[in-house]
């Protein structure tokens, strides 16, 4: 239904996405899991947790390897 301007919810969602990028983080390449079935793969980063300060202008993302048994972290602040 639309709201009070005349929009779909789903209208207004694709129109204000904000798209954020993860770095490649620290990675445990020594750790067998990642030697043995990694090691040509690309690995991907999940957020795991996320929190905006008081302000709401800044975003804190912390996470880590997707694939289970991997060894590493991610940490990004964006503002």
């Amino acid at each position: 239904s639309p709201d009070a301007w005349g929009e779909s919810i789903a209208t207004r969602s694709r129109r204000d996405c904000l798209v954020l990028e993860t770095a490649e983080g620290w990675l445990d390449r020594e750790h067998h899991v990642f030697v043995e079935h990694f090691s040509r793969a690309e690995v991907l980063n999940a957020c795991y947790a996320h929190a905006w300060d008081e302000t709401g202008t800044r975003l804190l993302v912390a996470g880590g390897p997707l694939a289970y048994g991997l060894r590493g972290c991610y940490v990004g602040v964006w503002s």
